[in-house]
């Protein structure tokens, strides 16, 4: 594996978030060489507007719609390049952050990354390991509470419908329930399971 690309969706600084730290954790295990990274919490994508949706449906965008589709095109490739994804994100109110949520809205694009068949949708990206990190206060992994965990499945859908299938997910799940070190250390364990089984 010699190139990643890692997103992170968390608004706060490292320090002070464990989805990062854990990304950090998890990075440095895989010891891939060239790195790109993107802090959605420091430099956002562009949120979809009608300029967008406008070029996305002009079979010849003028230049301005071109511009507008230079973000999504430079994310898409960089998706394509790279031999692994990492992805960190907190739950916000049992959701994605909508930093992340514009990530995705600028990466789906029929035609490009997905298209519709007589045998149903078809993702047209190269599958590769996706890792998957999600932070959250409560525990929204089983009983009645996984009813109001919204993140998990969006996430699976998001990047299976684009061709992404490989996917490791570790939950740093509980952590404003009284042990968040012992929390940030299971899920150091998770990252470290899976590395030893992949």
């Amino acid at each position: 594996m010699q190139t990643l690309l890692r997103i992170d969706a968390s608004l706060q600084a490292p320090e002070q978030s464990v989805s990062k730290q854990l990304g950090d954790f998890l990075v440095e295990k895989l010891a891939v060489p060239n790195i790109t990274h993107l802090d959605l919490g420091k430099t956002p994508l562009a949120s979809v507007d009608p300029l967008f949706l406008a070029a996305l449906f002009n079979p010849t965008p003028n230049a301005e719609e071109q511009a507008r589709l230079a973000e999504s095109d430079h994310w898409i490739a960089q998706i394509e390049a790279a031999d692994a994804l990492v992805i960190t994100t907190p739950m916000y109110n049992f959701g994605m952050p909508s930093q992340l949520k514009n990530f995705f809205d600028q990466v789906l694009r029929a035609g490009k990354t997905f298209r519709y068949t007589a045998q149903g949708p078809e993702g047209l990206l190269k599958d590769k390991p996706v890792w998957l990190i999600v932070s959250s206060g409560g525990d929204y992994r089983e009983g009645p509470a996984q009813t109001m965990n919204f993140l998990d499945g969006h996430l699976f859908t998001l990047l299976n419908f684009i061709g992404l299938k490989q996917i490791n997910l570790i939950h740093a799940a509980g952590l404003a329930m009284g042990d968040a070190p012992g929390v940030k250390a299971a899920a150091e364990q998770q990252i470290l399971t899976a590395l030893a089984a992949n």
